[in-house]
């Protein structure tokens, strides 16, 4: 069994007459965790039991670690999907108008007329347009503004 990165190391059982089972956990160009890889596979396929336990339970740990940091990186992304987007002038009422040329989505309708350049780039305005269902549509092309 060879475990390559994103896959899941759940179960493992330590045969010793097993190549595939010779604990190669490497990532491509040593990122993440680099378990045994610096060893012949006939070094590892040597070493106590004992120790090959230890650094898979240890992998396991830090698997599940990151899976909740995943979890919680896509809750956070989710909530804020769904949370209002307001101007960036007034905060007080839904972004609505796209600025040309720069495209930015950042004001209201009644802020948008009061200024002559995008608050973001500082480009000058051009044409604006209106785009009142794209925030709350539950549409997926939505976004594609």
């Amino acid at each position: 069994m060879m475990v390559q990165y994103g896959s899941r190391l759940i179960t493992w059982s330590i045969d010793e007459d097993s190549k595939e089972e010779q604990a190669h956990l490497c990532y491509t160009n040593n990122i993440g965790y680099s378990t045994f890889c610096s060893y012949p596979p006939e070094m590892v396929k040597e070493m106590p039991k004992k120790v090959l336990v230890k650094e898979i339970q240890r992998l396991q740990v830090a698997l599940g670690e990151q899976s909740k940091m995943a979890m919680l990186s896509q809750q956070q992304c989710e909530r804020l999907k769904n949370e209002r987007i307001l101007c960036r002038i007034c905060f007080e009422r839904d972004i609505c108008i796209v600025l040309l040329p720069c495209r930015h989505h950042v004001l209201c309708e009644p802020c948008s007329d009061k200024c002559q350049s995008c608050p973001i780039c500082r480009v000058p305005i051009e044409s604006k347009s209106s785009v009142n269902d794209a925030v709350n549509s539950d549409d997926p092309l939505s976004d594609i503004v």
